[in-house]
């Protein structure tokens, strides 16, 4: 048995062998979900715990909720697809409706545009900082 490998099993469908799955792969996916909340969890309870950092790092505080939604969908989203292997049922083909219905799509969803736009909205704060430093301070 390959050591870097944890788990294997041979899917069937249809009398033809579909895939030979690493669920380690899908285990480290939740690890670094799990991760990400710990590490934004703490980013948040320092920036709450001091009020000088409250006020100037409020978009930090926001990207870090982003990136906790992020966490969620990584660890959520690979919970159930490791569920749906063990169940059998992920191998049956869905329609991108029935996929787009799923609980997990709403942490996808904000968990990769969210933190994307609060990162443009922080690049557009640090751009008026440099270009206009007497209006930013006023």
């Amino acid at each position: 048995m390959n050591d870097s490998k944890l788990e294997f099993m041979n899917f069937t469908m249809n009398t033809t062998t579909v895939a030979s799955i690493d669920f380690g792969v899908y285990y480290r996916y939740e690890y670094t979900g799990f991760a990400t909340i710990i590490a934004n969890l703490i980013i948040l309870s320092v920036i709450v715990t001091d009020r000088g950092l409250r006020e100037r790092l409020l978009l930090y505080f926001v990207l870090a909720i982003g990136d906790i939604l992020n966490g969620c969908y990584f660890g959520y989203a690979n919970f159930m697809r490791l569920q749906q292997m063990k169940d059998g049922t992920y191998f049956i083909p869905t329609s991108k409706w029935d996929c787009a219905k799923k609980f997990y799509s709403f942490f996808q969803l904000t968990g990769t545009q969210f933190p994307a736009l609060i990162a443009l909205l922080i690049s557009i704060e640090r751009v008026l900082a440099v270009q206009k430093p007497i209006w930013y301070h006023a």
